[in-house]
C-alpha cells in the first residue's frame, strides 16, 4: 500500500491539472518578463533620443566655439554628457540578458524547479 502511495505521489506532480497550472504560471511569468522588457526598451529609446539631442548640441557648440562665439567649457560639458549617455545605453543593452538570466533563476528557485 505504501508503494502505491509513493507512485501516486510521484505521478500526481505530473497530472494534467498540475501541468496546466504550471503552464499558466509560466505564461503569467513570461508576460511579466515581456512588460519588464518593454519598459527597458522605452528607457533605451528615451536615452537614445537624449543622446541625439546632446550630439546636436555638442556639434552646435563646437561650431560656435570654432567661430569664437561660445565657451569651450559648455562644449566639453555637452561632450561629457553625450559620453555618459552612450555608456548608460551600452550598460542597459548589456544588462537585458543578465536580467533575463536572473529572472529565470529566480522563477526556478521560487517554484522549486
Amino acid at each position: 500500500m505504501s508503494q502505491k502511495n509513493h507512485c501516486s505521489c510521484s505521478t500526481s506532480r505530473h497530472d494534467p491539472i498540475t501541468t496546466f497550472l504550471l503552464g499558466l504560471r509560466v505564461l503569467g511569468s513570461e508576460i511579466t518578463w515581456m512588460l519588464l522588457r518593454l519598459l527597458a526598451a522605452i528607457e533605451i529609446r528615451q536615452l537614445e533620443s537624449r543622446l541625439r539631442k546632446e550630439n546636436k548640441e555638442h556639434e552646435r557648440l563646437r561650431s560656435l566655439w570654432r567661430a569664437g562665439k561660445a565657451d569651450g567649457d559648455e562644449m566639453l560639458l555637452a561632450a561629457r554628457q553625450a559620453d555618459f549617455l552612450r555608456e548608460e545605453l551600452n550598460f542597459l543593452r548589456g544588462e537585458i540578458p543578465v536580467r533575463r538570466e536572473r529572472f529565470e533563476a529566480s522563477r526556478k528557485e521560487r517554484w522549486g524547479l
